[in-house]
């Protein structure tokens, strides 16, 4: 067992360990760097009424037991990345051991390490480890793998004890407070008893008997849900992907359709990663094609062989049913999230994608009467996946150093995804390359039309290159996609102002003032008051 625990350290330490020399970048600068609400422990009741993304950036998502983590590392690092990094890979190294008791308890000893071996490498983990605000993942998928050996655990003495439910409860709440993927315990602890548990009683008396552990946790989800309302006035609180602009549920389900392969593919060979899923290379779906249809009959051949294995493979059904159940969340056919496909949000499916791959192992084993020559050869192979899963996620770690390595690396892996060539643009603006700025931004639109942040940055582009005459048409362009773009009403009636057509930037600011717009509120307020005759005999 010491020797198990110290292998599965040594494959996570050496698959994720390059994370400690990363620094801030991407998300990380909105969310902690630059965030003042998480550098003082006096704001850490704030984190419960607010949401997760600063005010300025809109406010959305909710997740305050991850900012309370974060101003703790904060306050005892005094801002220093490594804390960050340091917490992430400790909680990493936790969720592996996680997995590997959940794993024993399901399976023979070897298939339960190697279960937990290729968990420990698995190069889609990355983007959850490299990234500081990818520790909102791990916590709750932490919560929830701790959640179902909880339960596993309990249900082998047969009955739930009140401490058992409460320990359910409490981890529900932690994991959904950290990361909304906290939430699917539930569903998950369905998906065990009716897979994995044993009990031969009938399902009506095994209900009875756990009625009350699933009331409390209905109960406790119904007061999360409560409290997310609250904070950010709706249940989802996140801003749809542009993406999904216009798409009702049946297009969702096509565009779902659409990205199991890249699912698939991401579980289980993820040999090229991305930080970036979006159009035109991937984007929303409103017709029947050929990648509908492959991801039609991948989820029918899992469907088969989930039925096929329910009773006689449990653990490989348990594991498929866990796969769906975690990618639920983010598949956008129930709720519409900010994306199409997020490496980190495979976290938690991929847990029962190699306790599925654990169970078909521990059945090759126990029912095929292998040559003696086989073993090595099965050992072998086995030994060289997960090196080659510890180099992969080794060498992809250093990519999350900073943001000048991050986004030029988001465009080299994804060329035809608008989206990274418009960041990477906005960044070598802010940075003075505005010649490197302009093609970058300029690839981007010739890609997708249909994001109005995308035209806002290059009229701010423009403005620096050519003045404010140049820039109008780029800030009109994301009006005319998006009326509520408050950046780009700013820049148009700022360039109005300075061009000096005075009437229009009236009309600009009026708009802005009948939308609620703070700024423009205020613009207006004071143009009444320029204009009142005590102003007027004032200036007499």
């Amino acid at each position: 067992m010491l020797f198990a625990r110290l292998s599965l350290m040594a494959l996570a330490l050496g698959a994720s360990a390059a994370s400690l020399a990363n620094g801030f970048a991407y998300d990380d600068l909105p969310i902690i760097l630059q965030n003042p609400l998480v550098h003082k422990l006096s704001d850490i009741g704030i984190h419960f009424v607010e949401g997760y993304w600063p005010y300025n950036y809109g406010g959305a998502l909710y997740r305050p037991i991850t900012l309370l983590a974060f101003t703790i590392e904060w306050v005892v690092g005094h801002g220093a990345p490594i804390v960050f990094h340091a917490t992430n890979l400790a909680l990493y190294l936790a969720l592996t051991f996680a997995v590997f008791a959940l794993a024993r308890r399901l399976l023979p000893p070897v298939a339960a390490w190697a279960s937990a071996a290729l968990f420990a490498v698995h190069p889609v983990h990355v983007e959850a480890v490299a990234n500081a605000v990818g520790q909102a993942e791990i916590i709750a998928v932490l919560s929830v793998a701790l959640g179902i050996r909880v339960y596993l655990r309990a249900r082998e003495r047969g009955v739930l004890r009140a401490r058992d439910s409460m320990a359910l409860l409490l981890l529900l709440c932690i994991g959904t407070l950290a990361k909304e993927q906290g939430i699917l315990l539930g569903p998950l602890l369905a998906v065990a008893e009716l897979s994995v548990v044993t009990d031969a009683r009938p399902l009506a008396a095994r209900l009875r008997e756990l009625w009350t552990t699933a009331f409390l946790l209905v109960l406790g989800t119904g007061l999360l849900l409560g409290l997310r309302y609250a904070a950010l006035g709706a249940v989802g609180g996140e801003y749809p992907s542009i993406a999904l602009h216009g798409t009702g549920f049946g297009d969702r389900v096509l565009t779902m359709l659409g990205i199991v392969p890249v699912w698939t593919r991401l579980l289980l060979w993820p040999a090229h990663l991305q930080a970036e899923y979006g159009p035109p290379a991937l984007g929303a779906a409103r017709s029947f094609g050929l990648r509908q249809l492959l991801g039609l009959a991948l989820i029918a051949g899992t469907l088969a062989i989930a039925a096929a294995t329910w009773k006689r493979h449990r653990v490989v059904a348990f594991g498929i049913g866990w796969a769906a159940v975690g990618i639920s969340l983010v598949s956008n056919v129930l709720i519409v999230t900010g994306m199409l496909v997020a490496e980190r949000t495979l976290l938690l499916p991929s847990i029962g994608v190699v306790l599925a791959l654990g169970g078909i192992m521990a059945e090759l084993g126990e029912r095929i009467a292998w040559p003696r020559a086989a073993r090595p050869l099965g050992t072998a192979a086995l030994g060289a996946v997960l090196v080659a899963g510890m180099l992969r996620s080794a060498a992809r770690q250093p990519v999350w150093r900073d943001n000048g390595i991050f986004f030029k690396q988001m465009v080299h892996d994804a060329p035809n995804a608008y989206r990274g060539w418009y960041i990477y643009g906005d960044y070598l603006r802010q940075h003075g390359s505005l010649a490197q700025a302009h093609a970058a931004i300029t690839r981007a639109i010739d890609l997708f039309q249909g994001d109005p942040n995308v035209y806002d940055g290059m009229g701010r582009l423009t403005y620096k290159e050519k003045g404010c005459a140049a820039a109008i048409p780029y800030f009109e362009k994301a009006l005319a996609i998006d009326t509520l773009h408050f950046k780009a009403r700013g820049g148009l009636y700022t360039c109005l102002v300075q061009t000096g057509d005075t009437a229009r930037a009236r009309k600009v600011a009026a708009k802005g003032a009948a939308l609620q717009e703070g700024f423009f509120k205020l613009i207006v307020a004071q143009q009444r008051a320029a204009t009142t005759p005590a102003a007027a005999v004032e200036r007499k």
